[in-house]
């Protein structure tokens, strides 16, 4: 059993570890869906040790296994008996969706967390002539339980992925959204920017409010959504029981290739570039002045690189060492020349 966590946000002070959460309220309503994460007492008291450490480390969630078709795998896809549709229209209200829309949705939980959104994957009809919503839900990132910052019109991505009993992990379970749930169709920009390059929050919409608050409602309201993050929880399914419990919790930012125009995308490097805060020739510890290493420029030529002995009085590379246990690359490192800035390990005698 492993906990991994995926943090890669430079305008945050602190870690934020995924596996330690908020207990919510026990009275919740359960949206109908592919996979329903709800919560019950646990009961089972013949466990194996793994099973226990599971129940440890994630006691307050438990996902239950509502469908046959996530067993097979065929979950996402279109069922026995169904049949895919391109486009739907709600009756009520005339509006017409498609698939890739983003629709707001209203009363559907999952578990933990209000689904505010869903990005529609599947329209399907069943014999009967209901349709059926099918996709991948979005929470706004004030209701993540503390695990992203609390922005206004800022969405976070919540994928739940089954691993087989070797390992190999299935596409992400789609939730069903009955035709009910839904509100309206909103605007999403997917994007791997840094916050709060295109953020939303209503300032730049022109029309005049009466105060802060209001303006900042009418935004939730009706302005475009913006899509950085990717909060991923695996399950295996247990054998021996429908519901099992979550393994893994990971919090991983859009990548490039998720992005919805070259508008909203930044290069790994720009990325790396932005949250470093650039690269100085010859170590920036202590050297202070601007001369910053462009890393999207193309490379210098050797003709033109700076020569290895106009490196500055005290000018030093800095060095973290991670998992550094007794210091042993440390003290190397020290010893060639280094500024040992950060040692870290998880052994709390170190």
């Amino acid at each position: 059993m492993s906990s991994r966590v995926m943090i890669d946000s430079p305008g945050d002070e602190e870690v934020q570890y995924l596996t330690s959460r908020d207990v919510t309220s026990k009275n919740r309503s359960r949206a109908s869906s592919s996979a329903t994460l709800g919560r019950t007492t646990d009961d089972e008291h013949n466990e194996e040790e793994e099973a226990e450490e599971l129940v440890e480390l994630f006691e307050h969630e438990i996902i239950d296994l509502t469908e046959d078709e996530i067993e097979s795998g065929t979950h996402g896809s279109i069922r026995p008996g169904e049949f895919s549709l391109e486009r739907f229209r709600e009756p009520r209200s005339g509006a017409q969706f498609s698939r890739g829309d983003l629709i707001q949705v209203e009363n559907v939980e999952l578990g933990s967390y209000t689904i505010d959104f869903v990005q529609i994957k599947i329209i399907a009809s069943d014999r009967q002539g209901d349709c059926k919503i099918r996709g991948i839900p979005f929470v706004r990132t004030r209701k993540l339980l503390g695990k992203l910052p609390k922005k206004c019109n800022e969405i976070c991505m919540l994928l739940h992925i089954q691993r087989r009993d070797n390992g190999q992990e299935l596409p992400a379970v789609l939730i069903d959204i009955p035709t009910t749930s839904i509100v309206g169709k909103r605007e999403i920009v997917m994007t791997n920017a840094i916050y709060p390059e295109h953020c939303y929050n209503g300032e730049n919409t022109g029309l005049r409010v009466q105060n802060e608050q209001a303006q900042q409602r009418l935004a939730e309201d009706y302005g475009k959504l913006v899509c950085r993050w990717k909060f991923a929880i695996y399950f295996t399914v247990q054998r021996q029981s429908r519901a099992t419990r979550p393994e893994e919790e990971v919090l991983e930012r859009v990548q490039a290739d998720e992005v919805s125009g070259s508008r909203y995308c930044v290069s790994d490097e720009g990325l790396c570039n932005q949250w470093r805060g650039g690269r100085i020739k010859g170590g920036s510890w202590p050297y202070s002045e601007s001369s910053i290493i462009d890393l999207e420029s193309k490379p210098c030529s050797v003709k033109t690189a700076r020569p290895a002995g106009s490196r500055r009085i005290g000018q030093k590379y800095t060095l973290f060492d991670s998992f550094c246990g007794a210091g042993g690359v440390s003290r190397g490192a020290q010893s060639s020349g280094f500024k040992v800035q950060y040692a870290v390990d998880k052994w709390a005698d170190v």
